[in-house]
């Protein structure tokens, strides 16, 4: 899906972070969801839950595509 960024999603405890990175770096952060902010997403339509980690992290760079966070590319997603 897109190869210019890596979707880092950690949970612990009940917690769920989402991170967008940039892949050159690995270390620019492009966005971050956490807890409220991700659950807000999903029930908002924007991000997918229920259905794994890659479902949700396609989700993620498809709305950080639509809202213009990165270009819009076709290549595989990094998920970590």
């Amino acid at each position: 899906m897109h190869d210019e960024v890596t979707i880092n999603i950690s949970e612990e405890r009940g917690n769920i972070t989402i991170l967008l990175v940039d892949a050159a770096t690995e270390q620019d952060e492009i966005a971050c969801w956490r807890d409220d902010d991700v659950a807000d997403m999903v029930d908002a339509g924007f991000f997918t839950a229920n259905k794994g980690k890659r479902a949700l992290a396609e989700s993620v760079v498809r709305y950080a595509e639509d809202i213009g966070l990165v270009a819009k590319y076709t290549d595989l997603v990094r998920v970590l």
